[in-house]
């Protein structure tokens, strides 16, 4: 995870910091809130109540992990709306599966 206030203004995006962590501020996105990609390769946006739901997290632990630079960064939309890219809590859920998959055969725990 990329944290501080990095400027990736060569790609349109500025990284700002925020109370709840890191947040990119992309130019000339739109606010459109999707659960599916949109065909004109625009990226698939959720809302925090989108990736709660995905992830089974509360908004709580969400923005815990945000501070702690644990959670992908949000986008900053405008003022009061921040959404996550899709790809990327899919990406961060897949690796938290991964690192907490536990084989008990190897920990002699197995019945």
């Amino acid at each position: 995870m990329r944290n501080g206030s990095d400027d990736l203004s060569n790609e349109g995006i500025n990284i700002l910091n925020e109370p709840y962590g890191p947040i990119r501020q992309v130019q000339g996105m739109t606010d459109t809130v999707s659960d599916t990609p949109v065909s004109s390769g625009q990226p698939s946006l959720l809302t925090i109540k989108q990736v709660s739901e995905r992830t089974t997290l509360s908004r709580n632990v969400i923005n815990l992990l945000r501070m702690r630079g644990d959670f992908p960064l949000a986008v900053k939309l405008a003022d009061k709306r921040i959404v996550f890219l899709a790809t990327e809590i899919d990406q961060w859920l897949a690796n938290r599966i991964e690192n907490a998959r536990v084989d008990l055969r190897k920990e002699g725990r197995a019945q």
